[in-house]
């Protein structure tokens, strides 16, 4: 008979990696997001992310923040991945929204040409994907709030009006239009 003694040594891995997004956050941005800024603990001994939920993933060093990503227009979800040499896995998503773009001003009156009247019909449409939150002229002295075509008295000369809108998460864009207004019936 034969009797022998083996000693087995077992090391059981309990914490699961922890990771913290730091950025971007759970917002709306104005800008395109270029970067993923994250932390990781809990002895991780590889971390991946996917800017696309999962169709991608990319491998990266542990605690390494990621740039030169591009998230693109509207609602993006990016997710970082740990796991440990026990196999345990955690991740960490965060959803944003992205909108850089400006509306779209089109101006149908005034143009850029001269009138034989000193009364401007003042009309202009914008339009943004994410809709629009505000539209007004400045007139050369005040800026007036617009919701419909109006018409402004302006003294004989040159003018230049100046159309407004922002869209809802604040994005401006101006144009502009010169005109001559000139009043026919004071020279008849």
């Amino acid at each position: 008979n034969r009797n022998s003694t083996l000693t087995r040594t077992i090391t059981l891995v309990t914490v699961v990696p922890s990771i913290n997004l730091t950025y971007p956050l759970n917002t709306t941005y104005t800008s395109v997001q270029t970067a993923l800024n994250y932390s990781v603990s809990g002895s991780p001994q590889a971390c991946w992310y996917s800017t696309n939920l999962g169709a991608a993933n990319t491998t990266v060093t542990c605690g390494t923040n990621v740039t030169g990503l591009s998230s693109g227009q509207g609602s993006s979800t990016w997710k970082v991945y740990a796991n440990n040499s026990a196999g345990t896995q955690n991740s960490s998503s965060v959803t944003f929204f992205v909108d850089s773009v400006v509306p779209i001003i089109n101006v149908s009156s005034p143009t850029n040409t001269t009138y034989t009247s000193t009364n401007i019909s003042d009309n202009f449409t914008t339009s943004d994907l994410n809709g629009i939150s505000a539209r007004w002229i400045y007139n050369g002295s005040a800026n007036i709030s617009y919701s419909g075509i109006t018409s402004t008295v302006v003294p004989q000369g040159s003018h230049s009006f100046i159309f407004y809108s922002n869209d809802t998460t604040n994005n401006l864009n101006s144009t502009s239009v010169t005109f001559y207004a000139e009043d026919v019936s004071l020279t008849a």
